[in-house]
């Protein structure tokens, strides 16, 4: 799990601590907060680096005999973010 993802987690956990705690207005907030931390993040940094070959573009192949292309990110290494595949075909 990268640190993003742990993050995220993080303030998920802490929300559903604070809602089911009778602290709703607090959990609200914190959650209003990390819905738009997490909108411009997807505006401002689209593409992430890919989970599936940790980046590198190659990944060792399974017949034991050097590397192949990573299929998610086709050799580049990163790819676009779930969410920002989401809002350019909810804009568009």
């Amino acid at each position: 799990m990268n640190r993003s993802t742990e993050i995220a987690t993080g303030v998920a956990g802490l929300v559903l601590f604070l809602w089911l705690g009778g602290q709703h207005g607090y959990a609200a907030v914190i959650g209003l907060g990390a819905a738009v931390v997490y909108v411009a993040m997807i505006l401002v940094f689209p593409l992430v680096k890919c989970g599936r070959c940790g980046g590198s573009g190659k990944i060792l192949n399974p017949a034991g005999s050097g590397h192949r292309a990573c299929g998610k990110c086709q050799r580049k290494g990163e790819h676009v973010r779930l969410g920002r595949r989401v809002w350019d075909r909810r804009v568009k």
